[in-house]
Parts: structure tokens; C-alpha cells; sequence
């Protein structure tokens, strides 16, 4: 009698996402880390072609194929998210050993970090110009220009600035409250006269919905939303330099730098959980500028 051919189990490549992004959900993560964490299990998923999903080897193959294509900051969030992902299978019994306790967390350089934000802090003329190419005779043209002053004088992630409410304007101290930040710190930031000009003028333009930012359906603006726009309007305004959310904040840390505030004040203001994280938010800042002092004291 011809033996038996034992198949390896399939478990993870039918296994749904949806449960992980449940999990997440009930543990309180943001909802812009479910996003990314949920859509690189979902892409990791479909790459398996055919082999064990749990198995280094499938892991492995994954991460070195994505570092072809990313960054290693970016390869960073795919272990971190990976790592999530069979943390929360193992816990439902769904695999063995976590695949990626056995592969070393990519280690981006300090060269590599500093690189993506060498070109900050941005001009008050390159803003000018991404204030002067939106839109003037409807409301979505409104609302673009009090996004962009609002990125400009916070330091709002991208998931902070979707969750915000009319309701978390302070008007007469001319601040906005973050109520659950990262890590789930809350923190103020304060917004000059001409940033809550033009919030009130958009508020009054817009048609009502849920959420501060509305998208042109009058729904919440989303993430991608937010970036196609930045995108947009910075080919419109013939920007160089690279236009994200999460680059305007690193914006607001080096224009803060360069004025001389020091990293615990910055942290403040940032909505830092420790100081240690500010530290490495404008390294690149902080020695061009020192060498331009340097330069004038040899002048």
C-alpha cells in the first residue's frame, strides 16, 4: 500500500486579517498603525506563493525582496509589523514559533535617518507658494489652505490632524488639543491668528459632517487623502523637496531648533512620550547650523 504524503498546514494563508485588525483594535492601537500593520500582513500574505507562510524561509524571502524596493526605515516597519502579525497567530494557536524572533531587526544608520530630512527646515517662501496654488472659490480650497496652516504651525501626526474635532479649537487661547496622540499622550498646540483666520473661514464654507477635515463628499478625510493632496499641491507650487504629514513635523522639530529651543521644550511641544525620541528628529539641523555659527565666527 502506497504511503501517505503528509502536507504541511496551510493555516496562514487562508487565515483571515480581519481577526488581527480586531485584535488590534481591542488593545487600543491607532488607528494609522491597524492600517499599515494589517495591509503588510495582507501583502505578506499574498507573496507566499504557495510556501509555509509561517516558516523563516517565507519571512525571509519577503523582507529581502521589499529591501529591493524600500528604505530599511521602512523595512524596519515591515519586521515591527511582521512581528505583530505572528505575535498575535502564536496567541490563537495558529503557528509555532514566531518566525521573526529568529531574523535581526533591520538597522538603519544615523546617515540613513538624517538623509530623508536633510532638506528641512522648509522656507517661508516654499509654503507661501503651496498656500498660493490652492484653490479660492470653494470650500475644499478653504479647507486645503487651514490643513496646511495647521501642519504648519503644529507638530499634528498625520492620524492626529484626521482625528480632530471642531470641538478641540480652544479660540480664545488659540490652541487645538490632541486627546490621544501616540502612545496615548495628549497635548495642546498652540496656532497663530492667521491659522485660526483660516480654520473659522473654512468651518463656516463647509457643509456639515463628522470630523474637523472633510473630504469632497463630505465624509472624513483620510490618510491618503491628506497625502494625495500635499502631492498635489506641491507639483502644483514646483516644489523639489519632498512634501509628506509626517515631513511637517519633522519640519516644526528643526524650525523649533533652529531658534534655540532645547529638546525637553521641543518634546513638549511635540507630543513626545520621552525626550530620547526629539533627539534624533533634526540631527542634520542642528550641525548645519552649528557650522554656519562656526562659519561666522572665522569670518
Amino acid at each position: 500500500m502506497p504511503s501517505k504524503t503528509l502536507e504541511r498546514p496551510r493555516y496562514l494563508e487562508t487565515m483571515p486579517v480581519r481577526g488581527f485588525e480586531l485584535s488590534l483594535r481591542s488593545s487600543g492601537y491607532r488607528p494609522d498603525t491597524i492600517e499599515r500593520a494589517t495591509r503588510i500582513a495582507r501583502f505578506y500574505l499574498s507573496s507566499v506563493n504557495g510556501a509555509d507562510p509561517g516558516s523563516r524561509d517565507a519571512v525571509e524571502a519577503f523582507l529581502a525582496a521589499a529591501s529591493q524596493r524600500v528604505k530599511r526605515t521602512t523595512l524596519l516597519n515591515y519586521h515591527k509589523d511582521l512581528t505583530m502579525f505572528f505575535r498575535w497567530a502564536q496567541s490563537k494557536g495558529l503557528c509555532g514559533e514566531n518566525p521573526l524572533s529568529q531574523i535581526p531587526k533591520p538597522r538603519p544608520s544615523l546617515y540613513e535617518r538624517e538623509r530623508d530630512t536633510e532638506f528641512l527646515p522648509y522656507t517661508d517662501a516654499e509654503f507661501a507658494r503651496l498656500l498660493g496654488v490652492c484653490t479660492v472659490w470653494n470650500w475644499m480650497g478653504k479647507r486645503d489652505r487651514a490643513i496646511l496652516r495647521v501642519l504648519w504651525d503644529t507638530p499634528f501626526r498625520a492620524g492626529e490632524l484626521l482625528a480632530l474635532t471642531e470641538g478641540d479649537i480652544n479660540w480664545e487661547g488659540l490652541e487645538i488639543s490632541v486627546r490621544d496622540g501616540k502612545a496615548g499622550v495628549r497635548y495642546e498646540a498652540l496656532i497663530s491668528p492667521v491659522c485660526g483666520e483660516a480654520l473659522h473661514e473654512y468651518l463656516i464654507a463647509r457643509p456639515a459632517g463628522d470630523g474637523l477635515f472633510l473630504d469632497h463628499h463630505g465624509g472624513p478625510f483620510s490618510r491618503h487623502g491628506l497625502l494625495q493632496l500635499l502631492r498635489k499641491l506641491a507639483a502644483r507650487a514646483g516644489w523639489e523637496k519632498p512634501c509628506s504629514p509626517h515631513l511637517f513635523r519633522h519640519n516644526f522639530r528643526a524650525r523649533m531648533r533652529v531658534v534655540g529651543m532645547d529638546d525637553a521644550a521641543i518634546s513638549a511641544l511635540m507630543g513626545h512620550a520621552t525626550v530620547v525620541v526629539t533627539h534624533g528628529y533634526a540631527r542634520a539641523t542642528v550641525r548645519r547650523t552649528a557650522k554656519e555659527q562656526r562659519r561666522r565666527m572665522l569670518v
